[in-house]
């Protein structure tokens, strides 16, 4: 009584294809792809002549130079930007899968994840590519779009004066900061989707367990750890950037540090920056406890100390003490 998929039994033969349409199937296979190589190659024109014209006009005036090293930036940086988020995320995504449990530990609590896993695994090998080279991409356009940044920061020349403040050449502020605050903000982002990656991954092939469903295998919570004191590192470096950028920022009454950031947010910047440090090491000491309560904790208290002493603290000062005697504590900074 076995019977084929098409309802057949299984000692009769399904009916051949008439050939005519065996023939218009293999004839209509090549048009989509057809198309679309066709459609990427005119996006590639167009944009080339774009480029060329501009190199030619550029050439015209005597500034040729300029439009290359311009172009030639743009394409470094994007080059740049997707390796680092695309490899990132593809090795993590490689690590996680290939370190996952052979046997997804407390089968009852993963049912729910076996049906993720059922879902994922048709695509996983394309996904396993397709993913990283997504964010790269994406991450490449944002990286290219930070030329005039860079560049100014590689070509910096001093001004011959120096912050009252900090006592460094102003040419720091105006050149190396914003070109450490991109660098800051791009490499968070890089690490944070390579975290995600992971965790996701991990979580879903049972190797991050939920706290009480069980435990996590060592290499799951070493990657994550490792990430984790990475993200929390490159969060103090940027606190102690953002204490030099106090210097650039912009207020109702004048351009520079007030007596709020100099006597408030100053302090509270180190001092989150030194939060940050410890939150790193707490997520080194889950490779010994493997527990996430020390990370999460360390976390939770830097999210409230930035509230309350980054954010509340200052608040205060400038509306208890400062506003009432603007002028007076004003006008050294002024």
């Amino acid at each position: 009584d076995s019977q084929w998929p098409d309802g057949e039994n299984q000692g009769e033969r399904p009916a051949p294809r008439p050939a005519g349409a065996v023939a218009r199937a293999r004839r209509r296979g090549p048009l989509v792809p057809t198309i679309i190589v066709l459609a990427v190659l005119a996006v590639l024109a167009t944009s080339l002549a774009g480029v060329w014209t501009d190199i030619l006009w550029f050439r015209s005036v005597g500034f040729g130079g300029v439009y290359t090293k311009t172009l030639l930036t743009k394409i470094l940086l994007g080059a740049a930007g997707f390796l680092l988020v695309a490899g990132l995320v593809f090795v993590n995504l490689l690590i996680a899968y290939r370190s996952r449990p052979f046997y997804a530990p407390l089968p009852r609590a993963n049912e729910s994840l076996e049906q993720y896993r059922e879902a994922i695994e048709p695509v996983r090998r394309i996904a396993l590519f397709a993913i990283p080279v997504v964010l790269g991409a994406l991450a490449a356009t944002a990286a290219s779009g930070q030329w005039r940044t860079f560049l100014l920061w590689a070509n910096q020349v001093p001004f011959g004066k120096t912050d009252p403040h900090f006592g460094r050449d102003i040419s720091f502020f105006v050149f190396t900061v914003p070109w450490l605050q991109t660098l800051i903000g791009f490499l968070t982002m890089a690490v944070g989707a390579a975290m995600a990656a992971a965790i996701f991954t991990q979580y879903v092939y049972g190797g991050l367990q939920l706290p009480g469903r069980g435990p996590s295998t060592r290499v799951a919570i070493a990657q994550v750890a490792v990430l984790g004191a990475v993200l929390a590192l490159l969060r103090a470096g940027s606190y102690v950037v953002d204490r030099y950028a106090l210097s650039t920022k912009e207020s109702r009454l004048m351009t520079g540090i007030g007596y709020t950031d100099a006597n408030a947010v100053l302090p509270t910047k180190f001092i989150l920056a030194i939060a940050s440090v410890i939150v790193a090491g707490l997520f080194l000491a889950a490779l010994f406890t493997r527990s996430w309560r020390l990370p999460i904790i360390g976390v939770g208290m830097l999210v409230i100390t930035s509230i309350v002493v980054g954010g509340i603290y200052p608040a205060i000062i400038q509306s208890v003490k400062v506003k009432p005697s603007e002028k007076s504590l004003e006008a050294k900074f002024i």
